[in-house]
């Protein structure tokens, strides 16, 4: 079965592999090793409720659909089904997880890994690698669909691709996936175990990716950019520029703690050291509801607007750091911890294992 685009062709054969994809500026196959990677992988439930191994597909058919909209059904070992939304356009070929099922359950969907005999910069977070005159990702459409390429990067942090080295040379491997939460998992980070609590109605089906190519380096952005707009995913702009290209986005800034009493000083060293921002390591009291820090911004949002009024006097833009993965008080409460923990937090225990009978 073909998918083509504008940029590129890609093929999947019936047993639901990858069997080209090929480049339309350079006419070559860019599949590491045609017809080896699956389409779309599963894991299952095991009997004490852990993932199994992944499980590429026995056969892959048509079981819908026509001309750019198909619907694919793939089967798996042990009678496990999926179905596939296929969407070719001249910008890309999107796909999406319609239903899932197995006797055991679907832990996990994963796109990939794809290998690509492509041995340019790799573009990490975003599961995209290059060559000369030809550009290709594949990107998570929704916030489930995450990079599961370990790439010895950040310690806790997963990406989208990854180089490696195989027996026919370098290459780049993709690989996103989502998982299920409707059962108990055990996590271990740091060496300790974690029971995570089900959450209903969050399962696997709803993943979807976008394959995508560009022509050049120049034209990728642009290719990212229709998908974005067109899925209706987050296009934060600075002065009416998407932030991904806006020039202001790159800007060099001074780190420092800033606060009512000190900003005049911060400000006159940026504009000695030919700097227009300012950025602050930690405005907030408690990260969740992100309130400033009453300490430090006496009058909380005013206090912090009296800040950057006085900077922008001198022409220097005040911004902050932060993480949204993080829920927790610092100088004040935090409301979705306490006094009574929200009830769409998920819930982590601690696990631990007998290690000899009474």
């Amino acid at each position: 079965m073909l998918f083509p685009s504008s940029g590129f062709a890609l093929e999947i054969d019936d047993r639901g592999r990858i069997a080209a994809i090929v480049g339309a500026a350079t006419g070559l196959n860019h599949a590491y090793e045609p017809g080896a990677d699956a389409l779309l992988c599963i894991r299952e439930y095991g009997p004490d409720g852990a993932e199994g191994p992944a499980l590429a597909p026995v056969s892959c058919e048509p079981a819908g659909g026509g001309g750019a909209d198909r619907t694919l059904r793939l089967r798996y070992p042990g009678g496990g089904r999926v179905e596939l939304l296929v969407r070719a356009s001249a910008d890309d070929v999107r796909m999406e997880v319609a239903a899932a099922s197995s006797p055991a359950g679907v832990a996990s969907v994963h796109w990939g890994p794809y290998r690509l005999a492509l041995a340019g910069p790799v573009a990490e977070w975003i599961g995209m690698a290059r060559t000369a005159g030809f550009s290709f990702g594949v990107l998570g459409l929704e916030e489930r669909t995450v990079g599961l390429c370990v790439s010895g990067g950040w310690g806790d942090v997963a990406d989208a691709a990854a180089a490696f080295e195989g027996p026919a040379g370098p290459g780049t491997q993709i690989h996103l996936g989502r998982l299920d939460c409707t059962r108990a998992r055990r996590w271990t980070r740091g060496g300790d175990a974690f029971l995570s609590r089900p959450i209903p109605g969050r399962t696997a089906v709803g993943s979807a990716v976008a394959f995508w190519s560009a022509p050049s380096f120049e034209a990728e952005l642009d290719a990212i950019e229709r998908i974005v707009l067109r899925e209706g995913l987050p296009h934060p702009t600075l002065g009416g520029v998407w932030a991904k290209r806006a020039p202001e986005a790159k800007a060099s800034a001074v780190w420092a703690d800033y606060n009512g009493a000190n900003v005049s000083d911060w400000a006159r060293l940026c504009e000695r050291a030919g700097l227009h921002h300012l950025c602050r390591h930690n405005c907030w009291g408690r990260w969740g509801h992100f309130e400033p820090d009453p300490n430090d911004f006496p009058g909380g949002w005013d206090g912090l607007r009296r800040c950057s009024e006085t900077a922008a006097a001198a022409g220097v833009r005040t911004t902050c750091y932060t993480l949204s993965n993080f829920t927790r008080p610092f100088a004040l409460p935090e409301p979705f911890v306490a006094p009574v923990p929200d009830a769409r937090l998920q819930e982590l225990a601690g696990a631990a294992a007998l290690t000899s009978e009474m």
